[in-house]
């Protein structure tokens, strides 16, 4: 026993020496870069390599968390003050002032890397240090060995042994750092950042539902994203009103999260039919199209004549999207409006109706419409229709004054159609 005792010291030492070797050469390595990058003989190479070293620092960060999860706040305190000297020794000598560049930066990947290891882990048993030397971390009966007669032995202290330990609450300190990540909008960080939030779950939400009345629109964005993926039905009411955002991402976000949520969203997307801001009422129309609601089809209809074309533009698309036979004539009824958003809309959902009684329609608007991409947008819904019939009617258009009109149409009846 003190042989194997002895033995798992020495196999512990060894891999803490390989640890510090690896770290001690990648910081000379980083370090031989770094001069060469700030010195006159760098050249464009030199450029190059003074906005990839930030980078490189972040890499001994990251192993020191995985090989010293017990020492990870000591590590990044001493890797910082070693990074500030590098970089306080290059403008003392007069150097490449870009290194203000790589200050800027590599503190964002510092800052976002300690509000991560601030987040107490899910652990089981031990720590990762603790397993270090190759020590089971399962639980006293899941490493007592069994034998034909026996069982696996009862939890060595209580009914809760060996069961997923958590760390103690979660508070501000460890989540706003997290939210205020989003604001530097680059993916990799959003990705990971949305990943730790999501694991600590419900405690986060209220910090999230806070992140939607950020001054900065890639928070409020991300903030309300989240919520959808979180299924937080508690905060239905928050996401509608943020639909009515000024930016199109945080109310494009907003609205696929309610649309994620489900069929708890639709009371509230119904009520937001109704109101005051264009904005909620075009996302409602398009949450509950997304969704799928067809009870919401009557207060649809009723919407037709929204003051706001954008608002009709997606009345007309849901419609569409229902597929139902009244609704062509829905479709038909907005070949008028004055907006031409609108009017592109219902001739694209009549060629998805798949009809021959949308052939007529379309062949009006081929003969009547001003605009030149509604006629194109006709030419391909009948296309889209495919009969002899919508074929026939295309015709129509090889006479049309505007010539990508009746290219287009060419086009289409060569190939799928003798003409």
């Amino acid at each position: 026993m003190r042989i194997a005792g002895h033995l798992e010291t020495v196999n512990r030492n060894n891999g803490d020496f390989v640890r510090l070797f690896v770290l001690v050469v990648y910081f000379l390595v980083v370090g031989i870069l770094a001069i060469y990058a700030f010195s006159p003989i760098g050249g464009e190479m030199g450029y190059i390599l003074a906005r990839l070293i930030p980078h490189l620092f972040y890499i001994p960060l990251v192993l020191t968390a995985l090989w010293y999860p017990k020492k990870r706040l000591a590590h990044f305190i001493i890797f910082s003050l070693i990074f500030f000297c590098l970089i306080s020794g290059f403008l003392m000598n007069g150097w490449s002032l870009d290194a203000l560049f790589m200050v800027f930066t590599s503190f964002i990947y510092l800052w976002v890397f300690i509000a991560i290891l601030a987040i107490p882990q899910v652990q089981l048993g031990k720590t990762g240090e603790d397993t270090a030397s190759g020590e089971s971390i399962a639980p006293p009966a899941l490493q007592a060995p069994l034998s034909a007669e026996s069982s696996p032995a009862p939890a060595a202290s209580g009914g809760n042994a060996g069961l997923i330990r958590r760390t103690p609450s979660i508070g501000p300190s460890q989540i706003n750092p997290l939210i205020e990540s989003f604001r530097h909008g680059e993916e990799l960080v959003t990705r990971n950042t949305s990943a730790a939030l999501k694991a600590i779950g419900v405690p986060a939400i209220p910090y999230i539902v806070r992140g939607l009345k950020s001054d900065s629109i890639p928070v409020r964005e991300n903030c309300a994203r989240l919520l959808g993926e979180m299924d937080d039905t508690d905060s239905i009411d928050l996401l509608v009103a943020a639909m009515a955002d000024p930016s199109r991402r945080v109310h494009n976000a907003a609205t696929q999260a309610l649309a994620r949520i489900g069929e708890p969203s639709v009371p509230a997307l119904k009520r937001g039919l109704t109101s005051e801001k264009w904005k909620i009422r075009a996302g409602s129309v398009v949450a509950l199209r997304i969704i799928g609601s067809h009870d919401a089809v009557p207060l649809l209809t009723g919407m037709l004549d929204d003051r706001s074309h954008y608002v009709r533009k997606e009345v007309v698309k849901s419609l569409a999207r229902v597929g139902r036979e009244e609704n062509l004539d829905y479709l038909v009824g907005m070949l008028g409006d004055e907006s031409r958003g609108v009017r592109l809309a219902a001739v694209g959902g009549l060629g998805r109706s798949g009809k021959d009684e949308a052939v007529e329609p379309l062949v009006r608007v081929l003969e009547e419409e001003e605009d030149a991409e509604v006629r194109i947008r006709a030419v391909h819904s009948l296309e889209l229709i495919g009969t002899a019939v919508a074929y026939e009617a295309m015709r129509v258009a090889l006479d049309d004054n505007d010539p990508e009109v009746s290219s287009e149409a060419e086009d289409i009846l060569r190939q799928n159609y003798k003409i």
